[in-house]
């Protein structure tokens, strides 16, 4: 499985984050088939308003949940950064990539790199390929 991500989607993905003091959050939508697609993106609230953390809001993803039914598209995962350490999941991100079936893409302001990782009884990296559109 490969993930494919456009070039001006992972821009707003990284210029988004570069100009936050907290860590920023969005969900990825797109298309599963053999390989992923990310074909939008939605910005999400950050709770806890941390540079070290993120919370989602339910509300926030019970609206998006709606819009992908509606819209016949699928969240693909969750996208967050890192202000000041490695695109490396943290014990946190591992414990909720635990129970969740969906990508979680780390974004290292520090050295301006994005890994994506789900955990399926062990963590696995996922390639990201970047195409211009």
């Amino acid at each position: 499985m490969i993930i494919f991500i456009s070039k001006s989607i992972k821009n707003i993905l990284f210029s988004c984050s570069d100009n936050e003091s907290i860590e920023s959050g969005f969900l990825l939508l797109g298309k599963i088939k053999e390989d992923i697609f990310i074909e939008r993106i939605v910005k999400l609230t950050n709770q806890n308003k941390s540079s070290s953390s993120f919370k989602i809001d339910q509300k926030e993803i019970n609206t998006i949940y709606q819009f992908t039914l509606d819209n016949n598209i699928e969240i693909i995962g969750f996208f967050h950064s890192h202000l000041t350490t490695t695109a490396e999941p943290s014990k946190i991100d591992i414990e909720s990539m635990k129970v969740s079936d969906k990508i979680w893409f780390i974004y290292s302001k520090l050295n301006n790199n994005m890994f994506a990782f789900t955990y399926k009884d062990k963590l696995e990296s996922i390639e990201i390929v970047t195409i211009d559109i």
